[in-house]
Order: structure tokens, then sequence, then C-alpha cells
């Protein structure tokens, strides 16, 4: 499935980046202008690190989807953001999402990602070529036994996204995007981890 994706994802920025061409002569954006865009699919698990905060245990490096690899099946993410321009080629906002993804014992994990945004348009008009730098913070909620681990924390959040728009009016447009979150968690008396997670989302994005 994450294959098949980043394929069509490839394909399609490949094919956006060719057509878009004519719009790299001039900007579409202005100081000021504004762009709401909702996201949602899937969430895939890419890799949990573990090591003991005390150093007393090993480290742990868990790979992919499953069993044999970070314990968690694919997800599902949904978010709702909003950047204004500061000039012609820069955007920015913020986005509040919500994610979620069962163990293979089918106990629930949930994070509700809150960042601010940074985002170049390097390619815009009638076909944008979003890249985006997000910086925050993650509500995160256990119920997985299997993770030795189970409550609720707030940590950081940091997340990068490629995205491609295309507006079918002046003002409406829909995309495919992809990116990374990274997501560390630091403990004094217990194992500390990072986690990665990919998602890919369609968007709907409204811009004036």
């Amino acid at each position: 499935m994450k294959k098949t994706f980043m394929s069509i994802a490839v394909l399609a920025l490949s094919l956006g980046m060719a057509f878009a061409a004519s719009d790299t002569k001039t900007t579409y954006y202005d100081l000021g202008n504004q762009v709401f865009s909702f996201k949602a699919g899937p969430g895939i698990p890419l890799f949990t690190y573990l090591w003991g905060g005390d150093g007393t245990q090993e480290s742990d490096f868990y790979f992919g989807i499953g069993e044999d690899g970070t314990h968690l099946k694919v997800g599902g993410y949904g978010s709702i953001s909003y950047q204004a321009f500061i000039n012609p080629y820069v955007a920015l906002g913020g986005e509040l999402g919500y994610s979620f993804f069962y163990s293979m014992s089918d106990s629930l994990f949930t994070a509700v990602p809150i960042q601010a945004k940074a985002t170049f348009v390097p390619i815009q008009g009638t076909i944008d070529l979003p890249i985006t730098l997000g910086l925050g913070g993650v509500y995160l909620r256990y119920e997985d036994d299997s993770l030795s681990y189970d409550g609720s924390l707030f940590t950081l959040f940091a997340s990068l996204d490629v995205g491609l728009t295309w507006y079918f009016t002046e003002n409406w447009g829909v995309g495919i995007n992809a990116g990374i979150w990274i997501i560390p968690e630091f403990y004094s008396n217990k194992r500390n981890s990072i986690g990665a997670f990919i998602p890919a989302t369609l968007s709907i994005t409204y811009r004036h």
C-alpha cells in the first residue's frame, strides 16, 4: 500500500511540475492571501526506537507495520489548517489534527497534533507544490499492553510534508499529500522513545 501510494505521488508530482511550468514565470500569491485546507487519509507507522532512560536497558528498534514492527496497524488521520502568505512564496499558519492507530491486540493509540506551519510554494497557480515544515506539540493516549506502557502525555511534534494541489476553480482545489512525523518521548525513570509515522492524505483546499 505504501509503495503504491508513493509511486502515485511521485508520478503526480512529476506531471504537476511539467504542466505547471508556465506558472513558474509569475507568482500567484500576494501578501495576505489565505489558504484553508481539510485533509484525511491513512497514517502509516514507520518506526519506533526505544532506549533506557536510566541507562540500564538495551535499545530496541522496530520498523514497519505489524507484530514484527511497531506493533501497530495502519491508522487514519484528519486535520484542518489555515495559513496566510507573508510574501509570494511563503505562508505561515497552523494545523490541528487527529489520528488513531490500533495495536495488534486491537488496543487504541491516539495522537492529537497541534502545530505551527511554514510552507514554501515554489510552483503555484493552477497547480501548487507546497513544501511544509511543522513544529509543535502532540497529545498522546496509549491503551496498548504490548508496548508495556499505558497512559497519556503531551510531548513535542515535528513534521515535513510535500503536496500537490490542482485548483479546478480560481479558489477551490484538491490534492494529495505525503510526509513524515517525528514524535519524541523523554523520561527520567523509564524508556525513552522516538516514533515516526507517514501520513498520506487527500486534501480539499480553499484559497482567497
